[in-house]
């Protein structure tokens, strides 16, 4: 059977969610397909059983990642070399896409030849699919604003939601390896930097992200990965769009994001993250994305957070800080 569309799928010791996630691929109404599942070094039992789990599915490789990386970018650019798809689509371990989404999603890209990826619409999920309506995607009127929102930390789209045509995946060389987090934001940033024809279809959702509860040692590991990422992420962006001459254009995006992220996610937990908090400031300053007002009463908030000065009431400051 001639192979279609490659799904690759990074895994990491989700043996049991991974059954979901391969079963929904099982359930297609469309049937040239491949899954490869780039395992990223599971535990011995994890890895045995997933191994015997797929024994005798001639669509189903299993695959050890073998980058010095260790992280879902190395394994999904490990599993897009292997593939045979004349398109590609990304899916995490935990995920789950309708019966119809192949088909559909095949069927647009041999409609629209000139495209080099099409994106379609993300549901979310906690146990099953349906049972939350909210829509994870966001749409806008021109090209531009996509990529605005991707530059500003307000991603209009994830990992899952486009379908790639192989060839065109590759000239991007892949997701960046060395990151951990928010990989899928840059490798879209590039897409659009680089003026590649896409399309966004605003319809029912054809996959579902998935929702896991977290404990207090994975919320932890959330925030510390998602602050000490976004810093590096504000900062290599600057260098992204200097490279592709578009840093005036979308300074603005870039000061909004920032912004937007010392405010809404680091000024919380600024005694917990001190020095990144001085880094992206620094920085910040240094690239005129912040203004010396803003930064007065970001130093002002902070003080009152590791002071108990009466005259300093820091709820009033933070509503100055806009």
């Amino acid at each position: 059977m001639e192979v279609v569309v490659s799904i690759i799928i990074p895994h990491f010791n989700r043996f049991e969610l991974l059954k979901e996630t391969i079963a929904s691929v099982q359930n297609q109404s469309f049937s040239n397909w491949e899954i490869i599942i780039v395992d990223d070094g599971s535990n011995e039992n994890e890895f045995s059983s997933l191994k015997e789990y797929i024994f005798g599915c001639p669509q189903i490789s299993l695959a050890k990642r073998t980058s010095i990386f260790k992280g879902p970018s190395a394994c999904r650019n490990e599993g897009a070399a292997m593939a045979k798809g004349e398109f590609l689509i990304f899916l995490d371990s935990d995920d789950l896409i309708t019966n119809q989404c192949l088909a559909k999603r095949v069927v647009f890209m041999n409609s629209n030849i000139s495209l080099d990826f099409a994106v379609f619409t993300q549901g979310i999920f906690k146990e099953k699919m349906g049972d939350s309506n909210v829509i994870f995607s966001k749409f806008y009127p021109s090209k531009k604003e996509y990529l605005e929102n991707f530059i500003s930390d307000n991603h209009p789209w994830q990992t899952t939601a486009p379908i790639w045509r192989k060839n065109c995946f590759q000239k991007l060389n892949g997701f960046r390896e060395d990151y951990t987090i928010m990989e899928d934001p840059e490798l879209h940033m590039r897409a659009l930097l680089r003026n590649y024809n896409f399309e966004v279809i605003k319809d029912v959702p054809d996959f579902y992200y998935r929702l896991l509860p977290k404990n207090v040692e994975e919320t932890k590991s959330f925030w510390k990965n998602s602050i000490i990422g976004r810093v590096r992420f504000f900062q290599e962006t600057l260098v992204l769009l200097k490279q592709y001459n578009a840093w005036p254009q979308y300074r603005s995006a870039l000061s909004k994001g920032c912004f937007g992220f010392i405010k809404n996610m680091l000024l919380y937990r600024c005694n917990e993250y001190p020095n990144q908090l001085i880094e992206i400031l620094t920085w910040a300053k240094m690239n005129s994305l912040i203004s010396s007002y803003q930064l007065f009463l970001i130093k002002l908030y902070v003080r009152a957070s590791q002071k108990n000065y009466f005259f300093l009431k820091k709820g009033m400051i933070y509503k100055l800080i806009n």
